[in-house]
């Protein structure tokens, strides 16, 4: 539930600002790959221009939003 809802993300913006975030979409990335991504975006002090991940969205895309919210409450 966090993930579909950015809360990771937000609390970052939060607490380091969007200058100081980078979010690194890891869909289908090895790790080794994760990883040059993160220590790119450490060594280039910017934010990764990664596709942006709606989970939210997706999931409604694939019409499987409320199954999902509903077998997280249970």
């Amino acid at each position: 539930m966090a993930e579909i809802l950015d809360i990771c993300l937000w609390d970052s913006v939060k607490n380091y600002g969007w200058e100081r975030t980078s979010e690194i979409d890891t869909t289908n990335k090895r790790p080794a790959e994760v990883v040059q991504l993160a220590i790119r975006a450490l060594r280039e002090r910017k934010i990764q221009k990664q596709p942006k991940v709606s989970w939210l969205s997706t999931l409604k895309r694939r019409g499987i939003l409320e199954q999902y919210l509903r077998e997280v409450r249970t």
